[in-house]
């Protein structure tokens, strides 16, 4: 793979009435991409094996659709993060070999069959293993790869990287986190904050536990159809660039913790001097404690829970009067409501904010969150 220049670029953009891009006054221009060319780049391999089953029972009330999966992929092909130093910020790169294997479940259930009422119920249930077998050396004795690399862009937090890492799951967070002593009681300093751990440690990854879907569908008089989606994800963890940034600048609401008065650090402990802790009664204050908190406590749980889609439809009966088999009109929405884990206050996990590496799955940089939209529709069947 080589490297190439972008065409024409735009070099300042303020919106549709403000632009300086080329050609300019009939000149035109490239600009070097921010990812360099890689000619050692392998092809991609995969062995996939699968096997599934697809059940039916009361004549079709009931189906059940179970599929489970392996694929092995060599030459796993990323984009790596690299310093700006090299002009450039990503390289695409082999990382070496990669499995994933996982369980993957559909049901359709029929519940209320009758000439008035037509009552559906269905759903999914899926989860992957993912792990990273192997990283190829090259010319670094590592069993590690950086993908993003301290992206947390206040001083003071440590670092965090995004890393493939042999024997744990891709997209793995790595970074500095609190100390805890054996009882699992934060150790704080002399002044009563936190104390970061001096080395990065690895901190979960964005691979979800599991992902589910649940769906139904009423229909009246075989006219009037109400349907509702719900989607949902389990575990993993996603780093929240607001929360960073609104707990630093002291609008999050953590940030009322004791008042805005000054507190005594939850559970938290301080070294004795002789290699034991004693229970911490020093305080801190808002700022203090904010301001120095490790990277690593910008990771939340990605689990959530959305009202998909709601929608409402009704078939207008035609007969023999109108050029149509059928009209049908309704309205919908989607994307209505969702849940988020308790300790999720800030944004939505499901919204990434690194567009430039498509690799980079599970970071969130005050990103809006999906909004809610709303129509209606009108379908003709000649």
């Amino acid at each position: 793979m080589n490297s190439y220049y972008g065409l024409n670029p735009t070099l300042l953009d303020l919106g549709d009435d403000f632009q300086i891009r080329f050609p300019f006054n009939g000149v035109p221009a490239a600009r070097k991409l921010n990812l360099i060319g890689n000619p050692d780049l392998k092809p991609e391999l995969s062995v996939t094996s699968e096997f599934g089953v697809d059940l039916g029972f009361f004549n079709s009330r009931v189906e059940l659709e179970y599929t489970y999966y392996n694929i092995d992929s060599k030459n796993q092909i990323v984009d790596a993060n690299i310093p700006w130093s090299s002009g450039y910020a990503f390289v695409p790169l082999n990382i070496g070999r990669m499995v994933n294997k996982g369980h993957e479940l559909s049901m359709r259930l029929n519940v209320v069959r009758t000439k008035m009422f037509d009552w559906k119920l269905y759903g999914t249930w899926s989860k992957n293993y993912n792990v990273v077998k192997e990283i190829i050396k090259n010319d670094l004795e590592t069993d590690e790869l950086n993908i993003i690399t301290n992206f947390s862009h206040f001083a003071g937090h440590g670092s965090l990287n995004l890393v493939a890492a042999e024997g744990l799951p891709f997209g793995t967070f790595k970074g500095t986190t609190y100390v805890h002593d054996d009882q699992g009681r934060v150790v704080v300093d002399a002044v009563g904050n936190p104390i970061q751990s001096p080395t990065a440690e690895y901190l979960g990854s964005y691979q979800p536990d599991f992902l589910a879907t649940l769906g139904t569908e009423l229909m009246i008089n075989r006219r009037l159809s109400i349907r509702a989606l719900l989607d949902g994800k389990k575990g993993g963890v996603f780093y929240s660039g607001t929360k960073l940034s609104t707990e630093n600048n002291g609008t999050a609401l953590t940030t009322l913790i004791g008042d805005r008065q000054n507190f005594v650090v939850e559970n938290s402990v301080q070294a004795d001097g002789t290699g034991g802790f004693t229970v911490n009664s020093t305080e801190t204050n808002s700022y203090a404690y904010f301001r120095g908190q490790p990277a690593g406590s910008y990771l939340l749980d990605a689990s959530y829970l959305k009202l998909r889609e709601l929608a409402v439809s009704y078939s207008i009966p035609t007969g023999k009067m109108g050029a149509f088999k059928s009209i049908t009109v309704g309205v919908f929405a989607k994307n209505l409501k969702y849940w988020v884990a308790k300790e999720n206050t800030f944004a939505d996990p499901e919204v990434g904010g690194v567009g430039a590496a498509s690799d980079a799955a599970g970071i969130e940089t005050t990103t809006t969150p999906t909004s809610k939209s709303f129509g209606a529709e009108l379908r003709l069947n000649f």
